[in-house]
């Protein structure tokens, strides 16, 4: 496998080999209440939820001479800065990228001879969840994007002369969530719009923003997954009606629909969202 951690390679075809095991990569662990009834046989267990990740890299350096063995420790302890995240991407044995964002809680580098070393980096993800890397070297190239186009209807309307000029419909959009989990994406608007509301039909659930106020330039972002609305970046999220429910793609397809008031309304948006996967 390799590794590239704040921008330090590790891993096959690098300075910096690795050993096994590779700890964390699994599913991360699971926290809940549990305990024995009092007085009756059998206990009870509360909700199960996922925690923090620990993924700990081992592994050992060579250098050429001694020279190049002290700038290869160096620059491995000049990438491990403490009070930031550290983004991390992993390339599996069969080629997939998958990243998190991690911090580091540990780091142990023995010198084994002049030229000669062994290392233990132990990192903290806070996200339980392993992400789709795209590439495996810029993050932003893992988002999916679909275009949402606004729902309208088609046909023709007859009591027009001849010849008949035929207006163009659209349909929900099919979201397809190729990972392990529910994954909330979010969905964005640039221009005029009124009331807009963006709809999963495969759970039913729905979050309109009630405003009537934006221009050509104004871009709304309905984030599911951090539960906010803003409007050029400020805060708007009591603009959110009260029968709005956020929401998330669950695995498979999901039909997502976008429908708005005002008959000038910019007519589509374009929903993102990143997958996630429990573990590789």
């Amino acid at each position: 496998m390799k590794f590239l951690l704040n921008g330090l390679e590790l891993g096959t075809g690098t300075d910096f080999h690795i050993e096994s095991p590779i700890v964390g990569l699994e599913q991360a662990p699971i926290r809940m209440g549990y305990g024995d009834w009092s007085g009756r046989d059998g206990g009870y267990v509360s909700s199960q939820l996922y925690s923090a990740r620990t993924i700990v890299l081992n592994g050992f350096y060579i250098g050429d001479t001694c020279e190049s063995a002290d700038d290869l420790r160096y620059g491995l302890a000049q990438s491990l800065d403490i009070r930031q995240s550290l983004p991390l991407f992993i390339t599996s044995f069969s080629n997939k990228h998958y990243f998190t964002q991690t911090y580091i809680k540990d780091f142990k580098m023995d010198i084994i001879s002049p030229k000669h070393g062994k290392y233990q980096i132990t990192l903290i993800a806070p996200d339980p969840y392993l992400y789709d890397a795209g590439d495996g070297s810029d993050p932003d190239s893992g988002w999916n994007e679909l275009p949402i186009y606004k729902l309208i209807g088609g046909g023709y309307v007859t009591e027009y002369d001849m010849p008949v000029t035929w207006t163009p419909g659209t349909t929900p959009a099919v979201a397809v969530n190729t990972g392990d989990i529910i994954i909330y994406p979010q969905f964005k608007i640039v221009g005029a719009v009124q009331n807009p509301r963006i709809t999963n039909f495969r759970n039913g659930k729905f979050v309109e923003v009630a405003i009537t106020t934006t221009g050509p330039t104004d871009e709304i972002i309905i984030d599911m997954g951090q539960r906010t609305i803003t409007l050029n970046g400020g805060n708007i999220l009591s603009y959110r009606t009260d029968d709005s429910t956020w929401w998330g793609l669950e695995q498979g397809d999901n039909i997502v629909e976008f429908t708005s008031d005002g008959p000038g309304d910019i007519n589509v948006g374009t929903l993102r969202w990143r997958t996630a996967y429990l573990g590789v």
